[in-house]
């Protein structure tokens, strides 16, 4: 092919030589001697010889031999014809030469021009010895006209050549030799191979071909199409660079195109510029592309597409075949991952992920991607591919994704990284607020299957939001299969209801429960419109200290355990354990329960009057707010305003007021203990059962053998006796089987 331009030229060149040599010496010849009178020429006809060859020598050396079976001379117009011409062209070394066949061809004298209106056979490298010629080369056209002023040639018919590495044919061609160019006019074919290479032969189809061999490249335009194998590539202009003789690289303008390196895999690209570099084996070795670059690749089960507008593809050529390595795309670029129409459910998500600059690994196979990873800021979104399937989307100043077999996603990691959830919409009801996360690493884990996201993990000044709720942690994981949130070190969630921290928190996104280890500490606030409540008021806050604590029913309901403290207002409670059930309004605490309620009306708060403690331990206490009764189970203690009441059990009565726990009645059963204690003076009642109205100070003591001790009046004994604490008196029934008796103790 590299031979081809200056080929046409020195046929053209030795013709002419030929021509103007047998034309001087028959003109010497008739200048030097008179010949006998030869037959009458035509009249149009100034001479005819038959058999001529012509031999041109530098030294010893044969540079040129023409022989042609007729030669004639026309009058007017002045004109050379040569018939059955042969010319060959010998090398420099004389080993081998060039052959050049026409059945005819004519000069024209007065504008220097040659043209060979039939059949041309040129070919190139003939052995001139034994050893056959190597990187021979055939041409075969017609028409071919030479400028001799100018050194052009060229030719509007057909034209077809084999050379060592392939063939090509065109209609018209053309050689400029100021410029060393060969103009290949339309229609323009060429196929090249590489001799003992496993790649498939190139072929270029176009318009039309410019070949220059001073820069040592191809021209092709308005329209071209390359094809080699299962590859395919067509568009607007191109240029093929080479390199000793071989293709070393291509420049495609609007370009596209498509390979099948698969069978069951199909690769699809586009341009407005590609740049493709071929390496020693004639593989490809990298491919650039510009302005809107396009590659994507299909499978049965997806297509991924890379877009961008620049992307360089790196190939390896290990093993003498050309795998891709790696890709990296720049400028809007955009990875996009969809599954095919036809796969049945449940179907992987579609996946995008935008950034500036993203690269791409491959496989060692080059067929699938190993990697994928942005070198700036970038956005990674999973679509909804059918219903019932969320949206999720990650921004992070950079991603790095690893694919397992088949390209499904297998890992994804990121830094600064903000996320954002939305779960599908449910039939009835409005959608679920979304989540949104902020981090400063993340790790995520996929089901290789269906690309469906298994563990979330972020860590480093950890933030979230969902709808009010709002929440930190050094680190949290999401179990998207279990729909479970945990947030540890430091954790803390908070919303318009109330506020949790603790070591450990998690959540349950389907249920709405909450779990809290270490160091628990929750706030609960007032909810509007509610009633007044005697124990669990409204109208404050509610706080709890504990090891562990459940949120459940929506977060009506709580269970506190390990030292819990829960207080509301003045109001205080601890054991080991507490459950809180707003819905009910009941609440349960067990294990080394104490409790503390302040009775302080609003007026009483007004007049500045100190406020009345009730104090109150016992191993289990039951309340319940329709009620407005706290029980105090296996052996209580109560201390209020002085007075000590210790029984097995005791149920306290509260009135029903806002901002006051105010005890309205007190009963005490089983070994029942009442003690007051004065300065000099102590009081103190026995009996199975009694009963205590707090606004009169009446303490009514019952079954068993009931007894009253006064430290300064003796002790009493009947079947019911009614203490008035405030007012010092005592009233005392009896029975005819236990008759009432005192012990007066005189001054």
């Amino acid at each position: 092919m590299r031979r081809l331009g200056p080929l046409l030229l020195v046929v053209i060149v030795a013709v002419i030589a030929v021509v103007a040599g047998v034309h001087l010496r028959s003109k010497a010849r008739q200048q030097s001697s008179a010949p006998p009178v030869p037959t009458a020429l035509p009249s149009e006809t100034s001479a005819v010889h038959r058999d001529l060859c012509w031999s041109q020598t530098e030294g010893n050396r044969t540079v040129a031999e023409v022989c042609a079976k007729r030669f004639s001379q026309l009058k007017s117009p002045s004109r050379l014809y040569l018939e059955d011409v042969e010319v060959k062209v010998f090398a420099a070394d004389g080993a081998t030469f060039d052959r050049i066949r026409t059945a005819n061809a004519e000069f024209d004298t007065e504008d220097s021009s040659f043209y060979a209106g039939g059949e041309v056979e040129i070919t190139t490298g003939e052995s001139a010895g034994d050893e056959p010629g190597a990187q021979r080369v055939f041409i075969r056209t017609s028409g071919l006209k030479y400028e001799s002023k100018t050194g052009r040639a060229s030719t509007d018919r057909p034209t077809a050549f084999r050379f060592e590495h392939g063939e090509g044919r065109s209609v018209g061609a053309a050689y400029e030799p100021e410029y060393r160019e060969l103009h290949l006019r339309s229609q323009a074919v060429l196929t090249y191979r590489r001799s003992g290479a496993k790649a498939e032969p190139l072929t270029v189809e176009t318009g039309e071909l410019i070949y220059k061999e001073r820069d040592s490249a191809i021209l092709v335009g308005p329209w071209y199409r390359l094809k080699r194998g299962e590859m395919a590539v067509e568009g607007g202009k191109g240029v093929l660079w080479l390199k000793e003789g071989d293709i070393s690289r291509i420049e495609a303008f609007e370009a596209r195109g498509t390979d099948r390196p698969e069978a069951d895999r199909q690769v699809e690209y586009a341009a407005g510029q590609i740049f493709i570099e071929f390496g020693a084996g004639g593989e490809v070795e990298r491919i650039a592309a510009d302005r809107n670059a396009r590659l994507a690749s299909v499978q049965k089960s997806s297509r991924t597409s890379v877009t961008a507008a620049h992307m360089d593809l790196d190939f390896d050529l290990a093993g003498g075949a050309s795998r891709l390595r790696r890709a990296v795309a720049r400028g809007g670029a955009v990875v996009e991952s969809l599954p095919a129409p036809s796969l049945k459910p449940p179907r992987p998500p579609v996946r995008t992920l935008h950034s500036d600059v993203i690269e791409l690994s491959m496989g060692p196979d080059g067929r699938e991607i190993s990697d994928v990873r942005t070198g700036a800021p970038g956005v990674i979104e999973f679509l909804p591919s059918q219903p019932g399937q969320g949206l999720r989307r990650l921004e992070a100043d950079r991603i790095f994704v690893t694919y397992a077999q088949g390209n499904h996603i297998r890992g994804l990691e990121a830094t600064r990284a903000s996320t954002r959830t939305e779960r599908p919409r449910p039939s009835r009801g409005p959608a679920p607020p979304p989540m949104l996360t902020w981090s400063r690493d993340l790790k995520a884990e996929f089901d290789p299957e269906r690309s469906e996201l298994l563990r979330l993990e972020q860590w480093g000044d950890f933030r979230y939001e969902e709808g009010d709720r709002r929440g930190r942690a050094g680190r949290a994981v999401s179990q998207t299969r279990e729909n479970l949130v945990t947030l540890s070190e430091s954790a803390r969630i908070w919303d318009a209801a109330g506020s949790l921290a603790a070591d450990k928190i998690v959540m349950d996104q389907s249920s709405g429960d909450v779990s809290a280890e270490g160091s628990v500490a929750s706030t609960r606030e007032p909810e509007p419109d509610s009633k007044p409540s005697a124990v669990l008021s409204q109208g404050d806050p509610l706080h709890a200290r504990s090891a562990r604590m459940f949120l459940t029913a929506g977060g009506r309901r709580a269970r506190y355990e390990g030292g819990v403290v829960v207080w509301q207002a003045g109001n205080r409670i601890e054991a080991d354990w507490v459950e809180i059930d707003r819905g009910e309004r009941t609440l349960v605490a067990r294990g080394n329960v104490r409790s503390r309620f302040v009775e302080q009306s609003d007026a009483a708060k007004k007049r500045g009057a100190v406020p009345v403690f009730t104090l109150v331990r016992a191993p289990e206490l039951y309340y319940a707010d329709k009620t407005r009764t706290a029980e105090y189970r296996g052996g209580a203690d109560m201390v209020r305003a002085g007075m000590t009441v210790s029984a097995a059990d005791l149920r306290g009565i509260f009135a029903a007021g806002a901002g006051s726990s105010e005890l309205e009645k007190a009963y005490a059963d089983g070994d029942v203990r009442i003690a007051q204690a004065a300065p000099g003076r102590t009081r103190l009642g026995r009996a199975e059962h009694a009963e205590y109205v707090v606004a009169q100070g009446k303490i009514v003591l019952s079954g068993g053998r009931p007894e009253f001790t006064d430290s300064l009046r003796g002790s009493t004994r009947g079947a019911q006796l009614t203490w008035f604490a405030d007012d010092d008196r005592l009233l005392v029934d009896g029975r005819d089987t236990q008759p009432a008796s005192s012990v007066i103790r005189l001054k």
